[in-house]
């Protein structure tokens, strides 16, 4: 069950309450109350002064009374108490029923705030400043608590999940404890923005949804009222809806090739009543008929290919805005959408090998290998990295409500050797307001029109610390030159693929591939040198948070040997030897020098190296990079099997994109939290596909060796889905 509270508790400059004034059909209370109806919530209650209790109560209003925030909170803490999502608002907020319903549809999802950037920031009253980082509300500002760099202001709407009830009472019960005048504190943002900042200081992960297209925002008189109305009635919400549905920091490609018109179609498919995954299996339709495009090798396919390639990116990228605008999301769809990607592209290289060989051009097999290899072992990197800076803004150290500085400001003022931290209470920031209802007295945001702030949210200090920086603060300038280098300097995927299209067109597949092979190689040694550094100075530990060993893929034997060695290993070190000889015999078969037999188990041994590390505990600053050190581990000896062993170069090819996608399931168990797949278990464990390769290739039956693993590790990733999706629907 949900459940919705209204604070009637802001007045008008002559006294009357805020929730009262007109909105054209009724007062504000009831516009807001009749939006959230119809979004689904099942039980709507206004929190209002006494004075104004009948007032709302005759507009037809389920209203309790309050007589200040200390009780506010008690009715908050009341409503958590009865279990079910809890939604949070401010009576007078002017706002699309479509922004209202990111946060406020029925079985909240997760834990969210409505919040916006840029310069419709500063309009509407009590603008809360807040810092959002990484699509999470990390600092929230009150009269008493103070925001390092604030970014953005939050709009007076909080969605508290079924999931977080408990965690908004305790943070009720620390707020009401607070040796503090809460009216004070709480000024004119209220009980929710009370409850934000007490959510956020006691270790909640908070969503920032930022409004962008939509209007949000609270009034304070009867001219700002219809004049938010009014604008409210000025914009056509399904155009802003499906424009909000575009990721705010998509890559330069996608910003100005694809996402000026992608609304028009998802607001087509939504009508249409088409899903976001049917969306996503047209992208791969249509990604199959430009590959057969590719196979072909001519110059008309080749063209006919990269057309339809392109085509296929640009409903990739409408599944997404389409889930975003309807509301339909899924952790299946987040799944599905991550492994059609990954397959999409490998068919495409797969098929550019076809027509080159067709049109007799070399090596294209062996650049196609590369390629899997390289990018697979990329994505591994980006991933792990991804979680690693997830997790150092999720966990920043919590600071107690009573102190005035964030964890940032603490942070700053102690490198800086600054003035103590009472010095800074109640002092506000750079554009405070004066205190009046427009401004609700707190801080000002800071930056232009989209601007980020380039807040230092990662720990630690030298040269990687330095590069994080620089980083953040090119990342601010959003949309600057600085901003776009940023974005595109790690080969995003709209940038690959559409060099992929372009080469292939112009220059056929041998070229593509080599074009592509040379941009990703620049790109993962601009990833893995500089987040290795930032790494390094953040020393945030990222592994522990997840099942290690089911991350890491060991299987029993790598697991036995783990235990044997007792963690004393470090998980990155013993990956490299086995890594070091696999690229070095394939460098070798690569100038010709085809290494002796001998080599494959020699590769295998020192592989089993890795295992001494399977029950460390990977807690070291550069740990992150043990999934992508063992995937590049074994791709590389698979790839001195095949070379060794004359495996035909296909057959290979098609092992390693299906040990890639059963590599990518695991990364989307932790980062979709969802997959169809079953059956994994019949083929887990790097070190057992490892031994199984090398006993065969070295009897002389490696290409029979790939042929088995080839069938096990395959048909797990081609049935198991389906599998795992009839018995769900059963």
């Amino acid at each position: 069950m949900s459940r919705a509270l209204l604070f009637a508790t802001a007045a008008t400059a002559d006294g009357g309450a805020a929730a009262l004034l007109d909105a054209g059909d009724g007062c504000l209370a009831e516009r807001l109350a009749a939006d959230l109806t119809a979004l689904g919530i099942d039980e709507i209650t206004v929190v209002a002064r006494p004075a104004w209790v009948e007032a709302l109560a005759a507009r037809g209003l389920r209203v309790v009374a309050s007589a200040g925030t200390a009780t506010d909170l008690g009715h908050v803490e009341d409503a958590a108490a009865s279990g079910g999502s809890v939604l949070l608002a401010a009576a007078d907020v002017v706002a699309h029923r479509a922004a209202l319903g990111r946060i406020a549809r029925s079985g909240v999802r997760s834990t969210s705030a409505a919040v916006q950037t840029g310069p419709a920031a500063a309009g509407g009253a009590y603008p809360q400043p807040v810092l959002r980082q990484r699509d999470m509300v990390i600092s929230v500002g009150t009269h008493l608590h103070r925001v390092t760099g604030p970014d953005a202001v939050f709009r007076g709407v909080l969605g508290v999940s079924a999931g977080n009830v408990g965690d908004l009472r305790a943070a009720c019960a620390a707020l009401r404890a607070l040796d503090a005048d809460l009216d004070e504190v709480a000024g004119g943002y209220g009980a929710v923005g009370l409850v934000l900042l007490g959510l956020v200081r006691t270790g909640v992960t908070v969503g920032g949804y930022n409004v962008r297209f939509l209007r949000c925002a609270r009034v304070a008189s009867a001219g700002e009222a219809e004049t938010a109305v009014t604008a409210l009635a000025s914009v056509d919400e399904e155009r802003g809806a499906s424009r909000a549905g575009v990721k705010e920091d998509d890559e330069f490609l996608a910003t100005y090739l694809v996402n000026s018109y992608t609304p028009w179609i998802v607001r087509f498919f939504a009508r249409h009543g088409v899903s976001p995954n049917a969306v996503t299996w047209l992208s791969v339709v249509i990604a199959m008929a430009a590959a057969a495009g590719f196979a072909t090798g001519t110059k008309a396919g080749l063209v006919a290919g990269a057309v339809g390639f392109y085509v296929s990116f640009i409903f990739d990228c409408c599944d997404g805005q389409l889930a975003r605008f309807t509301g339909r999301y899924s952790r299946y769809g987040g799944w599905l959408d991550m492994m059609a990607d990954r397959f999409k592209e490998y068919a495409a290289f797969a098929a550019l090998a076809i027509g080159g060989v067709r049109t007799h051009q070399s090596g294209v097999w062996a650049l196609a290998l590369a390629a899997v290899f390289l990018q697979t072992v990329r994505h591994m990197i980006d991933t792990w990295y991804g979680a690693l800076q997830h997790t150092a803004t999720r966990t920043l150290p919590v600071v107690p409500l009573d102190q005035p500085l964030d964890t940032l400001g603490r942070r700053a003022a102690a490198r800086a050797s600054a003035t103590p931290v009472a010095a800074h209470v109640g002092g506000g920031t750079s554009g405070a307001g004066s205190g009046g209802a427009g401004s609700g007295g707190g801080q000002g945001v800071s930056g232009g029109v989209g601007a980020v702030a380039a807040v230092d949210v990662e720990p630690g200090g030298g040269f990687g610390a330095t590069l994080g920086r620089i980083a953040a603060t090119a990342h601010g300038k959003y949309r600057s030159p600085g901003y776009w280098i940023k974005r595109t300097v790690v080969l995003p995927i709209g940038d690959r693929w559409l060099l992929i299209a372009i080469a292939a067109a112009l220059f056929g597949p041998r070229i593509a591939f080599i074009v592509l092979l040379v941009a990703a190689g620049l790109a993962f040694a601009y990833v893995f040198f500089g987040r290795t550094l930032r790494a390094l100075s953040m020393r945030i530990s990222v592994m522990p948070h997840y099942d290690i060993p089911f991350q890491r893929d060991d299987g029993v034997l790598a697991r036995a040997i783990g235990r044997v060695a007792g963690g004393r290993f470090p998980p990155v070190p013993v990956a490299l030897p086995a890594l070091v000889a696999g690229l070095a015999a394939l460098g070798a078969a690569v100038t010709g020098h085809l290494p002796a037999t001998w080599v494959i188990p020699a590769t295998a041994a020192l592989a089993l190296l890795a295992a001494l590390a399977s029950a460390a505990p990977h807690d070291g600053p550069l740990d992150w990079l043990t999934v992508a050190a063992l995937r590049a581990m074994e791709y590389a000896f698979i790839l001195t099997v095949i070379a060794v062993g004359r495996v035909p170069l296909p057959l290979g090819y098609a092992l390693l994109v299906a040990l890639a996608m059963y590599h990518y399931d695991l990364l989307g168990r932790m980062e979709k939290q969802a997959t169809p797949m079953v059956g994994t278990r019949l083929v887990r464990g790097w070190e057992l596909r490892i031994l199984l390769l090398a006993v065969l290739a070295t009897a002389g039956w490696a290409s029979a060796g790939v042929i088995v693993a080839l069938v096990a590790v395959g048909g797990v990733v081609v049935v198991g889905p389906f599998v795992g999706l009839s018995r769900r629907a059963s």
